[in-house]
């Protein structure tokens, strides 16, 4: 679940035409590691696959799987659990795999990576 700043919840709260106050009141509690997170799981502002406030986004969801972090090997295995849940983890492991396909890896090896 995004961890949101008090900055993350004034943007989310002005993407939705909502005041912090209501956000916070609504869908937040305090997370253990400071700042809030929603009160439920999946976030309640997913329709489907879609983000239904995706440009105001909180920076943990901007971040998201979090590859850059401090042991995220550790949490792979959380990041592939949201899979069929998070289009921001649907679409990362998408690429990847387009990546990683068989055979890509060899030719990238190589020398031969995109036809070049």
């Amino acid at each position: 679940m995004p961890v949101f700043s008090e900055e993350d919840i004034e943007r989310f709260a002005q993407g939705l035409k909502a005041s912090s106050k209501e956000l916070a009141t609504e869908y937040l509690m305090r997370a253990d590691e400071g700042g809030f997170t929603f009160r439920c799981t999946p976030c309640p502002f997913l329709s489907g696959k879609t983000c239904r406030n995706y440009g105001a986004r909180p920076n943990d969801c901007r971040s998201y799987p979090h590859l850059h972090k401090e042991n995220a090997m550790d949490r792979l295995m959380g990041v592939v659990a949201n899979y069929s849940i998070c289009p921001i983890v649907f679409n990362v492991y998408e690429g990847l795999k387009r990546e990683l396909r068989p055979g890509r890896l060899a030719r990238c090896r190589h020398g031969i990576q995109g036809g070049k």
